[in-house]
């Protein structure tokens, strides 16, 4: 199962009053900064925000992935546990993340 997750233009530029709908994937999630950070440049850019974090293991990352698709997330992060993983997961990739072999 592969998820299309990505940011438009229209996300990162605030032009829209729609909630930004992104996630957090891994195991654990509770040390992570991303969702502090994310409400943070949600609030900046005067954006309400929808994220959510999906706790899951290597062998529950495609139900977590399906559970992104089901809460229509447009972006997501990935732990570092499964950056890996979801790199095998995505439909394209860029010459980076390519080199680096992880998303």
């Amino acid at each position: 199962m592969a998820l299309s997750l990505s940011l438009s233009s229209e996300v990162s530029s605030g032009v829209s009053d729609e909630p930004l709908r992104l996630g957090l994937f891994g195991q654990p999630l509770t040390h992570s900064l991303s969702p502090a950070l994310h409400q943070a440049h949600a609030a900046w850019l005067g954006r309400p925000l929808y994220y959510h974090c999906l706790p899951s293991s290597a062998e529950g990352f495609d139900e977590a992935l399906q559970e992104a698709e089901r809460l229509s997330l447009v972006g997501a992060n990935v732990t570092a546990p499964h950056k890996a993983l979801a790199m095998t997961r995505c439909h394209t990739l860029t010459p980076r993340a390519q080199s680096l072999g992880v998303v």
